[in-house]
Parts: C-alpha cells; sequence; structure tokens
C-alpha cells in the first residue's frame, strides 16, 4: 500500500470512480484496513488519512486532499466516527452519505472498555492470518506515542455526537462485537432518527474479514 504525504498529512489515495473518505479507528491507521481499501478501490476512489488526533481531528488538513473530489462518501469505523462527524459537520455540502460501522458517539457507555481493542484484536490469535500481524504492528506503532493514545481514548469514549446530518447516514453493526457492543449502535441511532440501521454477522472488525458484505451494503444504501 502506498503512501503519500501533503501539507505533513499522510494519506491512501487508491482506485477510481466516486470517492469514499475513509476514517480508520484507534489504535490503527489506514495499514490495519488495507483489505478493504483495496477490495473497494476496485469500485471507489479511497482516500484514507491517517488520522493524528481523534480529541482535535484537523478537518481543514483532511479536506484539502479533496479539492478535485465531488461530493463524497464519508465512511468510518470504530473511533474514525468522531472525525468523520467532525468532517460532516465541517463541510456538509461536500458529503453524499455517512457510513458509520461500529462506530463511537453516543456517549459514555460502560460496557466499552479502555483496553478492549487488544482483547478483540487477540481474538485474531486464535486463527492467525495476515490480518493478524498487521493489527497487532499497528498497535504497536501507535504505542510509540502512549501519552496521545491515552489522552485520545479518555476523550473518544465519553464522545457524543450532536450531528444533525442534511444527508443520508447508514450505521451498521457486527453482532458479535464485544468492543463497542451493539447497544451503542441503538444509542447512536437515537442521536439520528432518520439514520438506518443494519446489523450483521460478526465481531468489530468483521468487514475485514468479509469485504463483499460491506461493499454490497454501501451499494445497496447508495442506490
Amino acid at each position: 500500500m502506498k503512501v503519500l504525504e501533503k501539507a505533513g498529512l499522510k494519506y491512501v489515495d487508491q482506485g477510481q470512480g466516486e470517492t469514499i473518505l475513509f476514517f480508520h479507528g484507534w489504535g490503527t491507521s489506514p495499514f490495519s484496513y488495507q483489505t478493504i481499501i483495496a477490495f473497494l478501490a476496485s469500485k471507489f476512489r479511497i482516500i484514507a488519512p491517517f488520522v493524528t488526533s481523534f480529541s482535535k481531528p484537523d478537518v481543514g488538513e483532511i479536506n484539502q486532499l479533496l479539492v478535485k473530489s465531488p461530493k463524497l462518501i464519508v465512511v468510518a469505523h470504530s473511533a474514525g466516527g468522531i472525525p468523520a462527524f467532525s468532517f460532516c459537520a465541517a463541510f456538509p455540502d461536500e458529503v453524499k452519505a455517512l457510513i458509520l460501522i461500529d462506530t463511537l458517539g453516543s456517549g459514555k457507555s460502560e460496557s466499552v472498555q479502555q483496553g478492549g481493542w487488544l482483547k478483540e484484536a487477540g481474538r485474531y490469535l486464535v486463527k492467525p492470518s495476515k490480518l493478524t500481524v498487521i493489527l497487532f504492528s499497528d498497535i504497536l506503532r501507535q504505542l510509540s506515542n502512549a501519552k496521545k493514545l491515552l489522552r485520545d481514548s479518555d476523550f473518544i469514549l465519553s464522545y457524543k455526537t450532536d450531528l444533525k446530518p442534511k444527508f443520508p447516514v447508514l450505521i451498521l453493526w457486527g453482532k458479535e462485537d464485544s468492543l463497542i457492543p451493539i447497544e451503542n449502535g441503538y444509542n447512536l441511532n437515537k442521536l439520528m432518527p432518520k439514520a438506518g440501521f443494519k446489523s450483521v454477522s460478526g465481531r468489530h472488525f468483521w468487514f475485514l474479514d468479509k469485504p463483499e458484505v460491506l461493499t454490497k451494503e454501501i451499494n445497496e444504501f447508495l442506490k
């Protein structure tokens, strides 16, 4: 996966077609999502920035990557929902649709625990794969700045969106997600009652194992 850089911001720009702006989750980077990025890039242009802070995302810099893009589809996973909300609030006229996958943003939940990322990712050790190596390599890279990680985690666990979108929103959730349980999805749906909601079989990273399912849901939603 080729990593580009513009004005100090690292990002991935892959594929052609309608543009998807993809926000990765806490403790990861686009590296963890390279299988789904490659899969989606067969039909879409994927722009995936490396989010440097979830508590203070610089959406202005991210918007500079989209100068030549028409209205785009914003897709976010996990804590990536937070910079996605910020981007959509700052540039609503540039957004065609918002798709949230097992995201935070519904406020404090006792069921979401710090350190849960490692527990969830650890499930991949039961059946090791290429994905196992990528996920753990990514978290080790992020741990090089542990203070920033902890600062961001304190913020994202209590974040509550006030986004009132005028564009279509779809919320997708893994039924067996133990990191951000589906009750958080129901709570998020209450904050955005006009959003569509659909549960799918799988855990927190369900779409990495089933990229064809995510693509199908995106295509059906865009129709």
